[in-house]
């Protein structure tokens, strides 16, 4: 219907108004003509892996789509495009999409709206994403809610993820009986179970859940159980539950399963060892996976070769002073010796080293999210026993040596940017020697340069260098360092042979240096012989060491106090070994 405006102000004015109320009606039908004749097509889409060809209008595709839109605007106003290859979307489903966008309507069907939703998601279709959505909220049952909350993730729908994880949960039970759950990975079933709070209500059946998943597949999963069980909140469960059903769990004599589920029943049986009478309170409040697990079972994990020169990680519960075999770490590519470990935003780098009497360029990590090995560009120079640093994210590769018998001293800094994917050169204004250390903290490199008595500086975000005054008495043979805080700690001390072998450890001292002030002091005596090694780690009030002879210790720099920690008895020497915080 169309209007007039025959107001007086409009007469008055001599200007009238006319509204066509089906003005984009008419428009879209005239659209639509020009499709189905296809007359005055601008713009040829080229699609999927098979190539067809789809002509459309260039404004009913900025029109519909933000992805169209971006690309098009992007373009110099001298370009004329008359081609555009959309290979991420399939032909098929992008001949749909196309349809929809003239005529205003679109077939959903459970066997294509997984593809469907993924293309309006790739090109920006808000409707047709909230169309497909609801149409899954509809269709949601047993059989397929878990794999619509996975792709809901995956895409980034929160809201279809919460529709679908409330499904879940109501009907929990039914769901972890089914095949889709008992085929998820680990990380899929560490997110169902453990980083969402909606089953709080009944922790029995989280606890059922995960023995049919690990029994369905036995054989590869027995060697999570552990640290499933260890998630857990054990604290919910009733010691009739526990004593009921732990020969589920306890089929085979496994020294830490048994342990921890004597662990359980004490919580339940010897109320005075627990560490807080709000214990269960609490952890009915906390959502992520981190909270589930208590603060006696964090862990830390120390990686090492094996008598066969294959790298292994083994992981330690405190509280039950055991060592656990990670079975999901499978050997790196390439066997070699005296290379370099650090962790960076979970992920495990493995730099350099020897292997076939080579020095390495090579740089593979592990990610311990997926479990999978990747490897990075290598580096410009080949390095045996390099330190390693992290600088804000940027891996900083600091001296080592061309061959493994330590010869010749490599007097040059990498650093590796992750957003660029490239090594850049770092020359330190001094040149280094072997004694240097460094350590990377708040995005600052120090070089700890005894011989010229000073700290070398490198900001990484000013690419600049600065230097600090190091004043320091003793002599220096023995030399770790890490830092926390405002402080920079080292170990200081140590005889040192010709042949560059260390011959003591006993009364090393622990200092720390305050970047705030540039002064030096003493936190202790480290007196134990043959502990402190190749590495150490602070962690809140704890150092934690790692030497070669399978000796770890634990010193609390509050109360200068020793702990040793014990090793499996199948490992006699942890060799190139690095410990870090799991």
């Amino acid at each position: 219907m169309s209007t007039l405006d025959t107001s007086p102000s409009a007469s008055q004015n001599e200007k009238t108004t006319f509204t066509d109320d089906q003005h984009a009606s008419n428009l879209l039908r005239k659209l639509l003509k020009l499709y189905e004749k296809e007359e005055l097509f601008d713009i040829l889409l080229i699609a999927g892996e098979d190539r067809t060809k789809i002509q459309v209008h260039k404004i009913v595709l900025t029109a519909l789509s933000e992805y169209f839109l971006e690309i098009f605007r992007g373009l110099p106003k001298t370009s004329n495009i008359n081609e555009l290859e959309i290979k991420e979307v399939e032909s098929s489903t992008l001949k749909l999409i196309v349809d929809y966008m003239y005529s205003g309507s679109i077939d959903l069907k459970l066997e294509s709206i997984e593809t469907l939703l993924r293309s309006a998601v790739l090109l920006k279709m808000t409707n047709l994403v909230k169309g497909c959505c609801e149409f899954l909220e509809n269709n949601l049952n047993i059989d397929n809610c878990l794999c619509w909350s996975h792709l809901a993730k995956e895409l980034g729908l929160s809201d279809l993820q919460e529709k679908t994880l409330n499904f879940i949960y109501a009907n929990f039970e039914k769901v972890t009986k089914g095949n889709e759950f008992l085929v998820l990975n680990e990380i899929e079933l560490k997110d169902l179970l453990f980083n969402n709070n909606s089953y709080r209500d009944f922790e029995e059946q989280v606890f059922l859940s995960l023995v049919d998943w690990i029994e369905y597949e036995k054989v590869d999963r027995r060697h999570l159980l552990f640290d499933l069980l260890s998630m857990v909140r054990y604290q919910l469960l009733s010691a009739k539950f526990i004593i009921k059903n732990r020969k589920m769990v306890c089929k085979t004599a496994e020294y830490q399963i048994l342990e921890l589920i004597c662990t359980w029943l004490e919580y339940h049986l010897v109320p005075e060892s627990r560490t807080s009478d709000d214990q269960v309170a609490t952890l009915a409040s906390k959502p992520k996976i981190e909270d589930h697990l208590e603060k006696d079972f964090l862990k830390f994990s120390v990686i090492h070769f094996n008598e066969e020169f294959e790298p292994e990680i083994r992981s330690y519960n405190k509280t039950l002073n055991t060592w656990c075999m990670d079975k999901r770490f499978t050997p790196i590519s390439t066997r070699r010796f005296k290379y370099s470990v650090i962790v960076i935003d979970e992920k495990l780098f493995i730099v350099g080293g020897q292997s076939n009497n080579d020095t390495e360029k090579s740089v593979e990590y592990l990610d311990f999210k997926t479990y999978k090995w990747s490897t990075l560009p290598n580096m410009r120079v080949a390095r045996c026993e390099s330190q390693l640093a992290n600088l804000s994210g940027h891996l900083c590769v600091f001296g080592g040596f061309e061959k493994s018998d330590e010869v010749t001293f490599i007097n040059s800094v990498e650093i590796f940017n992750f957003s660029t994917n490239k090594w850049t050169d770092l020359n330190p204004p001094i040149k280094p020697n072997r004694k240097n250390k460094i350590v990377g903290h708040n995005g600052i490199l120090y070089i700890f340069d005894f011989h010229y008595g000073c700290l070398q500086c490198y900001d990484v975000s000013a690419n600049q260098w600065t230097f600090k005054d190091l004043p320091i008495d003793e002599t220096v043979g023995e030399f770790r360092t890490a830092a926390v805080d405002n402080f920079l700690y080292a170990i200081i001390g140590g005889e040192l042979q010709k042949n560059l072998q260390w011959t003591s450890f006993k009364n090393l001292t622990f200092k720390r240096f305050d970047l705030s002030n540039d002064t030096w002091s003493e936190v202790g005596i480290l007196k134990e012989d043959k502990i402190v090694g190749k590495t150490f780690t602070i962690i809140g009030s704890k150092i934690l060491f790692v030497n070669t002879i399978n000796r770890i210790a634990e010193y609390n720099i509050e109360t200068k106090e020793f702990h040793l920690i014990t090793v499996p008895p199948s490992v006699k020497y942890f060799y190139n070994a690095f410990i870090f915080q799991r």
